[in-house]
């Protein structure tokens, strides 16, 4: 069941709800500093009128006034210095709950949101809340609280005065049902094609190689540039449908004297009102104005906000993985059993289907199989970056559903074809795999790794700052950082997903010697399209269409399993071309 948009608000608002209560407090005390000038001004206005007055007294009254004006600016500075601390402090809760959820859900539901789209939202999104709740909060709550009380104290001269006040306010509201009549729509398709930018801005930053390569340039730009363009024609579309509107508000709201200004001197005319009390009305309808302006200026912050928290909302609903909060049960040992397995990313498109395993612990197993035939899959089920359809995972005797989140990191170290460096130091990017590791033992897991020699080669070593995408760290290099990070994880079990698929031969070979290293006393999981690297496999599977069609040694399957024939051949083939090519 989907929360409420202002529940979900307010859950996150509540941590923080004595810094929102000091800050209406004063932005309170700040509007009301803000009238003073304004009764003040209609009692020296009177007393000029009536020439009653004391030119020493004259002065001291402006004197109040500008004292109140100093008031009014230091108490709003502090209510909004107040609502910021609050409002930030929100906005990170709300980004950490974010991420969070995105590490607990199936890396499958991840993956149905863009890059772009995910980033609009955890940055962009979630910052449209700041304004709002910075200013809306406090400065709403404070501006209605002084309009009631000015109009009830109008309404102590004359019911009919404290009404005229109010006479805008239904006047505005007419063109305002009118603004706001497909406001969330049109919010709605607005947010979509930033989220297209983002997207295609993204897409274009990451394959810029591809594009240069293939000479793409104009035509990858263009695509960019017309996502640009279509995103500023609609919003200056909407902009231009709907500035009459919301400038017709914004002039009639806070124009009081519309009605307090006829009724104001047929009262006084009618000898119910003193001359002191209309001015003081008329002083009074005015300073109405600034908040009923700011009242109009919300009625567009609160649609804005209420499209952003729902926007986030998407991700903080998203299906969470089912983990343990405790544990009831340890893996044994580093044994592997997969049970009547079926999956597929559709529920009616079976990636797998009935798939049974016996891996024993500390076993060299081995995957095989032409491209799509599920075996990357297969290995992310094992890590449970998804859950089953049907059937079993059990590691360690124990089943995956039944592990606690650390448990299930503790127990398996992952290494895919594809090696992320995070941005940080060397040694950051290493200790991941053990965050209170000593220095002593993240230097071992370089060793072990062979990456020690070209890191300690580096002008800063281990504190050389890498990340994604921009270091100049080797495919290979960048492989064996990977590497000592899992080795000095030192889990039982180790998935390895193609190590060494994009890599040249001279780092292949070292990478091969350290996935020796890191598979010392484990139990190896491994997917391979260069058979030479499992030759020697205690077991391999072959998957063909999402289904097992031979199992064995090497041997065996090259004399009993056709497919694994076909890749054997196709693999030697692949290999005396590269030969006879250099």
């Amino acid at each position: 069941m989907e929360e409420n948009w202002l529940r979900t608000l307010y859950r996150f608002a509540n941590g923080h709800k004595a810094l929102f209560i000091w800050s209406i407090f004063f932005s309170t005390l700040s509007v009301f500093a803000g009238i003073v000038p304004y009764v003040i001004g209609a009692r020296i206005m009177t007393d000029i009128i009536d020439k009653q007055y004391e030119r020493h007294e004259i002065t001291w009254l402006l004197v109040w006034m500008l004292i109140t004006f100093l008031f009014k600016t230091i108490f709003h500075g502090i209510s909004t210095t107040l609502s910021h601390h609050a409002a930030y402090n929100i906005l990170n809760d709300l980004r950490n709950a974010i991420t969070n959820r995105l590490m607990q859900t199936s890396l499958g539901v991840v993956k149905r949101f863009s890059s772009g789209t995910i980033k609009n939202t955890i940055l962009d999104r979630t910052e449209g809340v700041e304004i709002p709740l910075a200013h809306m909060i406090p400065e709403l709550s404070a501006n209605i609280f002084v309009i009631i009380v000015t109009v009830v104290y109008l309404a102590t001269m004359d019911i009919r005065l404290a009404l005229s006040a109010l006479l805008t306010i239904p006047l505005a509201s007419i063109p305002l049902f009118f603004l706001m009549k497909n406001f969330e729509q049109k919010y709605q398709n607005y947010m979509r094609a930033n989220n297209q930018v983002n997207s295609v801005m993204v897409e274009y930053i990451e394959g810029i190689e591809v594009i240069k390569t293939f000479n793409q340039t104009g035509t990858s730009f263009r695509k960019f540039s017309d996502a640009v363009t279509s995103f500023k024609e609609y919003t200056l579309n909407w902009l231009q449908t709907a500035w009459k509107t919301q400038n017709l508000i914004f002039a009639l709201l806070p124009f009081t004297l519309l009605g307090v200004l006829p009724v104001g001197i047929w009262l006084y005319l009618d000898h119910v009102l003193t001359l002191n009390q209309l001015l003081l009305g008329l002083l009074l309808a005015i300073g109405l104005g600034g908040p009923l302006n700011k009242l109009s200026l919300f009625t567009n912050d609160f649609s804005a906000m209420k499209q952003s928290v729902l926007n986030t909302q998407k991700f903080l609903e998203l299906p969470l993985l089912d983990f343990r909060k405790k544990e009831i049960g340890r893996p044994l040992d580093g044994s592997v059993d997969v049970i009547n397995v079926n999956f597929g990313y559709k529920k009616n498109e079976l990636v797998l289907s009935n798939i049974n395993l016996e891996i024993p612990s500390k076993s060299f197993f081995a995957i095989v199989g032409p491209s799509g035939s599920g075996k990357s899959t297969l290995l992310q089920l094992l890590n449970r970056f998804w859950d089953v359809q049907s059937g079993k995972i059990r590691v360690g005797k124990v089943e995956l559903t039944e592990l606690t989140q650390q448990q299930l990191n503790r127990t398996i170290s992952y290494v895919t074809q594809d090696s992320f460096l995070f941005k940080g130091t060397i040694e950051d990017n290493i200790k991941m795999g053990k965050p209170d590791a000593t220095p002593q033992e993240i230097e071992a897991a370089a060793h072990a790794a062979m990456c020690w020699d070209f890191i300690e080669a580096l002008p800063q070593g281990m504190k050389t700052e890498v990340s994604f995408g921009n270091n100049h760290l080797s495919g290979g290099q960048q492989q064996r950082i990977s590497i000592a990070r899992a080795i000095l994880k030192d889990a039982p079990i180790i998935i390895l997903d193609e190590p060494t698929a994009s890599i040249d031969p001279e780092n292949e070979r070292q990478i091969q010697e350290s996935l020796l290293r890191l598979a010392r006393d484990k139990t190896v999981i491994m997917v391979a399209h260069r058979l030479s690297t499992i030759k020697n496999a205690d077991q391999i599977i072959v998957l063909d269409n999402g289904k097992i069609v031979g199992a064995g040694q090497h041997a065996e399957l090259l004399e009993e399993c056709a497919a694994y024939q076909r890749l054997w051949e196709s693999y030697t083939q692949t290999e005396e071309w590269h030969i006879s090519n250099h």
